[in-house]
């Protein structure tokens, strides 16, 4: 049996510029995790040099690549899907959807092809003119978007939602914690409500294409998008970007 008609499957979506995978072996250290859950035996080395070939070989300076993995008859199976990745240079309005997350659901530590509820309700979010809505869990606290992590800064500090509210662990969700942690910015993971972005001066969401991307406004809220704190990340993880140590 194909396990990823059922949804019982992983992915992974990596930024590529310029032939370069960027933080592939983050990536792939939490298929492996994924794996590992599901019982998979994952050929890690072989996996990286395909990436890393296919990569070397895309005719576009910005592309994506989608990595799927999913078992079929006792048989592991890999399928990589490639594109010119195409940024949105306007920041995003947030909206927040009525769906509630269970905190406690272990697969949401992983990328799994189970995503169907995440794409329906950012499509129909689309249709009332947001860009990225957020979930809260049946604690009514923050926990994640449909595609991306969520910062906001209040004051001087940077506040995430702790992972244990129901979040996966982001690839620049960690950057941002190494960033913030090497040029002394004072981070708390933290259990929210939505009305705390209320109180929030700036607002950005966090996943391996968009990287840092500013939201200007949430419920007739606006937030400042130039934020020094917002502009200094985005510096620092192009720094992070260019180590080779981390493709």
């Amino acid at each position: 049996m194909n396990s990823l008609f059922i949804g019982k499957g992983l992915f992974e979506t990596i930024r590529v510029e310029k032939g370069r995978c960027i933080f592939l072996k983050d990536h792939l250290l939490r298929l492996k995790k994924g794996a590992d859950f599901f019982k998979w035996e994952l050929p890690l080395q072989t996996l990286h040099e395909s990436i890393v070939q296919g990569a070397r070989k895309t005719a576009h300076p910005l592309a994506y690549f989608k990595l799927y993995v999913w078992q079929e008859d006792a048989h592991l199976k890999f399928k990589l899907v490639t594109g010119k990745y195409e940024p949105d240079t306007k920041p995003w309005r947030l909206g927040l959807t009525a769906f509630v997350k269970n905190s406690d659901h272990p697969l949401l530590q992983f990328k799994t092809t189970s995503y169907l509820d995440n794409l329906f309700i950012l499509e129909e979010g689309k249709k009332k003119g947001f860009d990225e809505l957020f979930f809260t869990n049946e604690k009514k606290e923050i926990t994640e978007g449909t595609k991306t992590n969520i910062f906001w800064i209040k004051k001087k500090t940077l506040l995430t939602p702790q992972l244990a509210c129901g979040c996966l662990p982001g690839i620049i969700r960690e950057k941002v914690f190494k960033i913030a942690q090497k040029i002394g910015i004072t981070l708390e993971e933290t259990r929210a409500a939505a009305k705390e972005l209320e109180k929030a001066d700036s607002v950005f969401m966090t996943n391996s294409l968009v990287q840092i991307k500013a939201v200007n406004e949430f419920q007739e809220i606006r937030y400042d998008i130039n934020h020094p704190t917002v502009i200094l990340l985005k510096k620092e993880l192009d720094k992070f970007k260019k180590d080779p140590k981390n493709y």
